[in-house]
């Protein structure tokens, strides 16, 4: 998720690795690493602000729009959601394209077609 946002938002691959430390919920099986990533993709997307309160504003709306849409699906935390997808890859996988999905929706408007 997050190389993707890089990627589009055309920063360097290497940014990845400040979100090494959220696999696994940060390592104590705490807030999931895909709900995180959504939330460094949205971050990464305000950089296209030059305006302070725009990014602002988009970063508050998408953040809250996110974690609604995130609450309304599933459990935030990876301790929850291991025993439902850690033997279901079919089911895991859906579960990151929606995600995904989700991220893109948020961050389209700002990034437009790239």
């Amino acid at each position: 998720m997050v190389i993707s946002a890089l990627r589009i938002t055309g920063r360097p691959d290497e940014l990845v690795n400040a979100a090494a430390c959220f696999g696994g919920g940060i390592q104590h099986y705490d807030l999931c690493g895909l709900l995180t990533g959504g939330f460094m993709s949205i971050g990464f997307t305000s950089g296209n602000f030059s305006d302070n309160k725009e990014k602002s504003e988009f970063v508050k709306k998408a953040t809250r729009s996110y974690w609604q849409w995130w609450e309304e699906r599933a459990p935030k935390h990876c301790f929850e959601l291991r025993p439902k997808y850690s033997w279901d890859k079919e089911n895991y996988k859906r579960m990151i394209q929606r995600v995904a999905c989700k991220v893109e929706e948020l961050i389209k408007p700002v990034i437009g077609n790239r």
